[in-house]
């Protein structure tokens, strides 16, 4: 019989059952669903029963603002945020905003705003 020179040892069962419990522990943890969930979940979806109470409750500023379509090179996330503007149209040429980072960036900055207005 041949010797590799490696020692070996005996793990207590004790030790065993600390190593599991803190895997298991450490998976609970990283799987844990966040407490505070980025949109709001509706209880149920919209439905066409629905739209006249909705416009109802918009102002006339509201109302306006959903008939406006805006242009990326004309209005700001912020404005569309402000003016509750109700769409929002490409027509940058190719190339202009370099990269997919930055048209993500400019598209997630005018959601932002959209989603925070009522």
């Amino acid at each position: 019989m041949y010797s590799l020179g490696i020692r070996t040892r005996t793990v207590s069962p004790n030790a065993l059952v600390w190593l599991l419990f803190a895997a298991i522990f450490g998976l609970l943890v990283g799987c844990a669903r966040s407490v505070t969930d980025p949109l709001p979940e509706t209880t149920r979806p919209l439905t066409e029963a629905d739209i006249p109470a909705l416009v109802a409750s918009m102002t006339l500023a509201e109302k306006a603002g959903q008939m406006v379509q805006v242009d990326v090179s004309t209005a700001t996330p912020a404005e569309v945020g402000e003016f509750a503007l109700g769409s929002v149209i490409m027509t940058v040429p190719d190339g202009e905003l370099g990269t997919a980072q930055a048209w993500r960036e400019l598209f997630d900055g005018y959601q932002r705003e959209a989603l925070a207005t009522r």
